[in-house]
């Protein structure tokens, strides 16, 4: 034992040490996490922050030292040593001259996103506001209405159950604002307004939203308030797919029942449709289901969308499919009192009537668009847009007026109404475009558009059914409440079809001018639309059972005049609110852009012609008012300075 302690003495004195630097050949700097090692010996060290290494232990000999590093190329010295010498080899290591394989890198701008945005309307020489997609996916909007209360100079107004229905631009009636898809306008399935309800449009189906406040001569002239655009969704770079599913309950049937009517057998189409003009309704053509009211728990609601993308053949064709379907319950408990416009004694106000209403709707909306897109190369390309959008609100009402000034000598006296109102309102809009964008030099571009639209709206068998009682003060001070007597019912059918053909022409021709870019642009647009609105209602009269009349149950046990069937059996057509029209718009335009470092000039002009016919069925006896015609045109100028 004690000589092995004495040979490990002895090696221990005799082994050397080998210490030193790594360098860099180019600029001498150290060199950190180089590997210095001595052949044959299992030693090695790693070099510090400062490039220094030490390896202890080494015996006697000659030995073989190797420096390396990532990226540089290796350095080999012979080193001898004797007995406990020490010695101080530094390397220099010189970088690899190796050529790396060639990367291409290629990026793309997200056209959804909110720099983009941001550059958008940087660029733009309008007053224009940009709502991208991922500010929308960020959010709890559910339609395009909700996203545009995000808009400055923008407001909404609310339906009855508080979603968001028609957007002012910069306080001005929505009738004059419109609304574009991808830069066509489209028709309106409204029955009473060229307003789209932006509500109609579910949020997840557009890559962003733009709000033009100000027009330039490209733009149809009839927007005193502003524009908004939707952009849809284009065909990715990449390949997307993305689905989400949401639900929820609202909190408002916690506290309140939700009413419901039967919706499976409502007819779509009056039994003057179904059978002709001269068709004699009977009490059999009317379901009854649509009248009957129960209250119930509605099921939560449920919202879903589905978005898939990707590019072929090289990147030059693309396609892109979205859905988005949305199952919303909505309720609502409000109450009005109407005035008078004939002032009272002492100027006081007239109220004449107090009005509970209780709302239950479901509203179900559905959105389909899809794009396909073909690159020939990098100066022609055509693209294929369709949306589909639909929405059926299903709506009752039950409401309770009560009479301020009939029978009313007391609180709590007066005539009671009790009315419960179904009504289901369908509306739907399909747009298919196809476009072309050409680079003909290096001056001049072109882009046409070609558009097929058609959006129809209905109210099958909107009726309501109500009922009167009344509570009066009797001599003795006592008050009485009279049966509840059957009220007289009006159903009635209400539904519109507009049609738009649309043909645009764009034309631009850009040069230099200095240091300025001048634009000079002209264009066009043909449209062709129809519309055709039709109205019937049936009168039903209760029949008289007691010498009161007749007292009230539900719908299935009430019993009315003429057979149980309606009073104008033949519907009631005749009317101004039955009718055919067309419009033929033709409109050109000029402009001239001139562009600098600071300021941005766009001055132009558009002329157009607009020609509108109408017929309707009015009463024939009536001696005006049933056709009707105007022709008529506008010169539009403008000017437009942006520094």
């Amino acid at each position: 034992m004690d000589s092995l302690l004495i040979k490990v003495a002895e090696y221990q004195k005799s082994a050397g040490a080998i210490h030193g630097k790594v360098l860099d050949a180019f600029d001498r700097s150290p060199l950190s996490k180089a590997t210095v090692s001595i052949k044959g010996a299992n030693l090695s060290a790693v070099t510090d922050f400062n490039g220094y290494y030490s390896i202890s232990g080494v015996p006697p000999g000659t030995w073989e030292i190797n420096g390396k590093a990532e990226g540089y190329e290796e350095m080999i010295w012979s080193v001898t040593l004797a007995g406990n010498q020490i010695t101080v080899p530094d390397f220099i290591l010189s970088p690899l001259n190796k050529l790396l394989p060639e990367v291409t890198v290629k990026g793309f701008s997200d056209p959804g996103s909110s720099k983009y945005a941001l550059r958008l309307q940087k660029a733009a020489g309008q007053i224009i506001e940009i709502v991208p997609d991922e500010v929308i996916e960020r959010s709890t909007d559910l339609t395009i209405a909700d996203v545009t209360r995000r808009v400055n100079g923008l407001s909404i107004n609310k339906d009855r159950t508080g979603e968001s229905d028609r957007t002012i631009i910069r306080g001005i009636d929505p009738k004059y604002n419109y609304t574009l898809v991808d830069g066509v306008k489209i028709p309106s399935p409204g029955d009473r307004s060229r307003y789209i309800p932006l509500s109609l449009f579910p949020a997840d189906l557009v890559q962003r939203i733009e709000v033009y406040k100000n027009l330039t001569p490209d733009m149809e002239g009839d927007a005193i308030g502003g524009v908004v655009n939707l952009v849809m969704r284009n065909a990715p770079p990449d390949k997307l797919f993305k689905i989400s599913f949401t639900s929820g309950y609202n909190q408002t049937f916690i506290n309140q029942p939700y009413l419901s009517f039967g919706t499976n057998d409502i007819r779509k189409r009056s039994p003057y449709e179904i059978h002709g003009p001269n068709y004699q309704a009977t009490g059999s053509d009317f379901t009854k289901d649509n009248l009957s009211f129960r209250n119930i728990p509605p099921l939560p609601d449920a919202l879903g969308s589905i978005v898939w993308g990707q590019r072929f053949f090289h990147q030059k064709a693309g396609i892109i499919v979205a859905a988005d379907y949305q199952d919303i319950k909505r309720g609502s408990t409000d109450f009005f009192i109407p005035q008078n416009n004939q002032l009272q004694e002492n100027n006081a106000p007239g109220l004449t009537d107090f009005y509970l209403n209780r709302y239950s709707s479901t509203l179900i909306r559905e959105g389909l668009h899809s794009r396909f897109d073909y690159d020939f190369n990098s100066k022609n390309a055509i693209t294929l847009s369709q949306i589909y959008v639909s929405l059926k609100d299903i709506e009752s009402r039950h409401q309770i007026d009560t009479s301020l000034a009939q029978g009313r000598t007391i609180l709590g006296t007066g005539r009671i109404n009790i009315s419960d109102r179904s009504r289901e309102h369908l509306q739907n809009i399909y747009n298919a475009t196809l476009q072309g964008n050409h680079q003909v030099n290096a001056h001049l571009s072109v882009k046409w558009r070609t558009v097929w639209s058609v959006a129809n709206g209905l109210y099958p068998d909107w009726s309501e059914l109500s009922s009167g009682t009344a509570r009066i003060q009797q001599p003795d001070g006592s008050v009485t409440t009279s049966p509840l007597l059957l009220n007289p019912l009006t159903r009635t059918w209400l539904r519109n079809r507009e049609r738009d053909i649309s043909t645009y022409l764009y034309l631009d021709y850009r040069l230099s001018v200095k240091d300025h870019e001048l634009t000079l642009s002209a264009g066009g647009l043909y449209r062709n639309k129809e519309r055709n609105n039709f109205y019937n209602d049936y009168i039903f009269q209760p029949a008289i059972t007691t010498n009161q009349g007749q007292p009230f149950t539900d719908i299935y046990h009430a019993q009315w005049t003429n057979d149980n069937g309606p009073q104008n059996p033949l519907g009631a057509v005749a009317n101004p609110n039955t009718y055919s029209a067309r419009e033929i718009i033709n409109a050109g335009y000029f402009s001239l852009k001139l562009k600098g470092q600071k300021a941005e000039w766009i001055a132009g002009i558009r002329y157009e012609t607009t020609n509108q016919a109408y017929i309707s069925s009015v009463d024939p006896t009536v001696s005006y008012g049933k056709q009707g015609s105007i022709r008529y045109f506008d010169l539009l100028p403008s000017i437009q300075l942006k520094y």
